[in-house]
């Protein structure tokens, strides 16, 4: 079993793939899920090849120390992030999860895992931008203890930035509870899935038939 993937449903992994290291097929995958999650950022005017592709979304990093955490869905990509190492702290972007697989843990899991990735590189903390204007993303990320950063530059009535850095510190023994904590979230959430509870009812049903069948042909007999 992956080493990233311990701890989760059968059917569910997470990989940690350098950017060096992505197949055209996983490219693909990726370009897909960025074009479903971040609308509008695509040119309009032609298909982007893979390497338009990464030229745009790694435009402002080293894509040399880009590492992507990939989660997979049996054979379907539904969520990602990428990360660099700064000096202090370990910067992700493109955090993202399928539309139709939200609400499900994915996004905090993969956080979790970059922060495990942070620490395992001697850092302590995680940072990104965020959009201040996109007031439910804020209250998402400070939800799983990440705190905003304003520079307080502009004076008490100077609008706010349009983007502003966000920060969460940890400890080893922070890393290790929320791994556990976000692990236990995407299976209770899994648990609760109306598509999985379909299936057991069916499993039952299907039983309990076989069960009243095989009484029948044993009066019989």
């Amino acid at each position: 079993m992956d080493p990233h993937s311990q701890g989760l449903p059968s059917n569910l992994r997470i990989e940690r793939v350098a950017t060096s290291s992505l197949s055209s097929h996983i490219i693909t995958a990726v370009q897909a899920l960025h074009d479903e999650c971040f609308k509008g950022e695509a040119p309009k005017d032609k298909q982007e090849s893979a390497r338009e592709f990464l030229d745009r979304v790694l435009a402002c990093h080293d894509e040399g120390s880009c590492v992507w955490f990939l989660l997979w869905l049996s054979n379907t990509l539904v969520g990602m992030c990428t990360v660099t190492p700064y000096t202090r702290s370990l910067y992700g972007w493109n955090l993202a999860v399928s539309i139709a697989h939200r609400k499900r843990g994915y996004g905090r899991l993969l956080m979790h895992h970059a922060q495990e990735y942070a620490y395992q590189r001697g850092l302590g903390e995680l940072s990104a931008s965020v959009e201040v204007a996109k007031t439910r993303l804020v209250a998402y990320y400070t939800s799983l203890g990440a705190k905003l950063q304003t520079t307080g530059q502009g004076g008490s009535n100077a609008p706010p930035p349009p983007s502003a850095r966000i920060t969460k510190a940890f400890s080893c023994e922070q890393v290790k509870a929320d791994l556990e904590m976000s692990s236990a979230i995407v299976w209770k959430r899994a648990n609760a899935n109306p598509k999985c509870k379909v299936r057991t009812l069916t499993i039952f049903s299907s039983c309990a038939v076989m069960i009243y069948v095989a009484r029948i042909l044993h009066r019989k007999c």
